[in-house]
């Protein structure tokens, strides 16, 4: 019995989290100040196999192993957190968003010159 009570947790796999769910981000060594930071599942890039996640409170999106994640409880989101991109306020005038195939997150273009403003960041009114 002690054995078992020492043993190491199993480490997570991409299918242990759902899109929408949150998490809280743990060992990582390159970045660590981001250790402990809530943060908001968005997908799976299938072709690293990584969880794309936003940070609580901006617009900061990382792709991370699922092992660097822990799945928060129950608890609702802080009052605090950013809204699903469908509560964000509406775009300025003609800005426009867009999907990206390849990670599935959006990306906003401006209709004069779609190919010098794109941005992975919401723009908002100055």
């Amino acid at each position: 019995a002690a054995a078992a009570a020492t043993a190491a947790a199993p480490v997570a796999a991409a299918e242990d989290f759902e899109e929408g769910s949150w998490a809280v981000i743990t060992g990582l060594r390159r970045d660590g100040e981001l250790n402990g930071k809530r943060c908001r599942i968005e997908g799976l890039d299938k072709d690293t196999g990584r969880l794309v996640v936003r940070l609580d409170g901006s617009n900061r999106y990382l792709r991370l192993k699922p092992a660097n994640l822990r799945a928060e409880g129950a608890s609702a989101p802080a009052a605090s957190a950013v809204a699903a991109p469908m509560q964000f306020s509406p775009l300025p005038p003609s800005w426009h968003e867009t999907v990206d195939k390849a990670s599935g997150l959006s990306y906003f273009w401006k209709e004069s010159d779609p190919a010098g403003t794109v941005t992975w960041t919401r723009p908002t009114e100055s």
